[in-house]
């Protein structure tokens, strides 16, 4: 249910049949802060790229490496960083000289949707883990000598069935976040 505050144009939304608290108002008067706040937020970091941007230029043109300012207190400092790109370093150096000699560290990840059926049922996460030291094995490799961990994320699930299993969705199954985002003001 929602209702008007008289002589401004705000609606506070709660549950059909409850009242709306007086001290409710307070929430409003934050949740204008909040906006402010967050409006400032994206309008300074669209200012900060365009700058960004243009300090970049002016970096390139003239091989600066940073900027030091005694009237503002505050020193710039300007880095290029190359970022190895695998795929190319692969394609140019060829696998073996690139995993033997290259790559002194990195990382494989494999992503695997879940539920995972498999022709005798449901495959577990843990049975992928133990199919993968298999193969390791089988192409010689000790799979203690690698580190293979297993992060599972529910991503969606059927909080109908859960209730209809245990008769009541325990509340700590569930980890309860707030997400806050602001959006403009529909016109019309």
């Amino acid at each position: 249910m929602a209702k008007k505050n008289e002589g401004e144009r705000v609606y506070l939304v709660v549950k059909e049949g409850e009242k709306v608290p007086e001290e409710l108002v307070e929430l409003v008067k934050i949740a204008r802060r909040f906006k402010r706040i967050d409006t400032t937020i994206k309008e300074l970091q669209e200012k900060r790229e365009s700058l960004r941007k243009e300090i970049i230029k002016f970096a390139e043109k003239f091989s600066l490496k940073g900027i030091r300012d005694e009237t503002e207190e505050f020193v710039l400092t300007l880095a290029l960083k190359a970022i190895p790109n695998p795929e190319k370093l692969r394609e140019l150096f060829g696998d073996e000289l690139y995993y033997r000699r290259i790559l002194t560290k990195g990382r494989a990840v494999i992503e695997i949707d879940l539920p995972l059926v498999g022709q005798s049922g449901v495959v577990s996460p843990e049975a992928l883990v133990m199919l993968m030291k298999n193969a390791l094995l089988g192409l010689g490799i000790n799979p203690e000598s690698i580190s293979i961990s297993l992060k599972e994320k529910a991503s969606k699930v059927k909080k109908e069935e859960i209730k209809r299993i245990l008769g009541s969705v325990p509340s700590q199954i569930f980890n309860i976040n707030w997400e806050i985002s602001v959006r403009p003001l529909a016109k019309g």
